[in-house]
């Protein structure tokens, strides 16, 4: 179960922890904390803000990210995330493309003109190479498409992260 990365009794709300049992992503309460599998990749290091208008979109991307380590600050639309820039420091944006008051798109310009240096990945419900292809997708440093496995997720943003850093 390579995907499974939250475990039954994380603390989540009844109805998120039957959602995700039920799609196969929690770790039998029998597995816990000190029985890592070999492979168990080193938690995740970075403030991630992530622009996510669906609630619960926002939540469980979030909370899988919150578990693999990183330090998530959540935000409904793109003129949240301008200003959420604008008041700290992040090392990783995740954008959603559709949202309102203002897109991913726009939002992502908007920081790419002002001197964002950090990786943004654009997250969309659309043919992720589809969209990737499009002229308006090259201020984007990666496009995921929803729904999005926990383990690619973590696996995109460990990879940015650790660019990053580099970058610095």
């Amino acid at each position: 179960m390579p995907d499974a990365i939250l475990r039954k009794d994380a603390h989540l709300p009844d109805a998120l922890e039957r959602f995700l049992d039920g799609l196969g992503l929690l770790v039998p309460r029998e597995q816990r904390a000190g029985e890592a599998d070999d492979h168990e990749e080193p938690p995740l290091h970075g403030r991630i803000l992530l622009a996510e208008d669906s609630p619960t979109n926002a939540a469980l991307l979030g909370r899988i990210l919150h578990v693999a380590g990183a330090d998530v600050t959540c935000v409904e639309n793109g003129a949240q995330a301008l200003l959420a820039m604008d008041q700290g420091r992040f090392d990783l944006v995740l954008m959603d493309i559709e949202m309102p008051l203002m897109d991913g798109r726009v939002a992502t310009r908007m920081l790419r003109a002002s001197g964002v240096p950090c990786p943004i990945v654009a997250l969309t419900g659309h043919d992720a190479l589809e969209f990737g292809a499009r002229p308006d997708a090259a201020c984007f440093d990666a496009v995921l498409g929803k729904p999005i496995r926990p383990s690619e997720l973590v696996a995109a943003c460990r990879a940015h992260l650790a660019r990053a850093r580099v970058a610095r």
